[in-house]
């Protein structure tokens, strides 16, 4: 009974694990040397972009006033490896929140709130 219990709480603790970093990574807010973005909200897409559209509607019906680049120098400036991807940089040139994929679209009320505050 007790070794069923530990294998129990090894696999919740591995599941947490691996839930948290997911959600970290889609979440983090990368330190760049040279930030080439203004302050504001801006909106990294690509060719081929089918997120991009819908999030960039996504953040306007939030009230975001979003600037959109498809600047390659910039996505590998960046490091973006998922489009789109959205940056709130602040009046120093510090991201102050980031988000990519599909989290562009369900945190833009989160996004247009923080490009606000910048």
């Amino acid at each position: 009974m007790i070794e069923l219990l530990i294998r129990a709480g090894i696999l919740v603790a591995v599941m947490g694990g691996a839930f948290a970093a997911a959600a970290l990574t889609s979440r983090r807010n990368p330190a760049v040397a040279a930030m080439p973005l203004q302050p504001g909200l801006t909106l990294i897409s690509g060719p081929g972009c089918r997120l991009c559209e819908p999030a960039v509607q996504a953040l306007q019906r939030a009230g975001a006033s979003v600037v959109v680049t498809e600047d390659p120098e910039i996505r590998d400036q960046l490091g973006v490896r998922a489009l789109p991807t959205a940056f709130v940089v602040d009046a120093n040139g510090a991201v102050i929140m980031r988000r990519s994929g599909r989290t562009v679209i369900s945190d833009a009320a989160a996004l247009a709130a923080a490009a606000d505050g910048s």
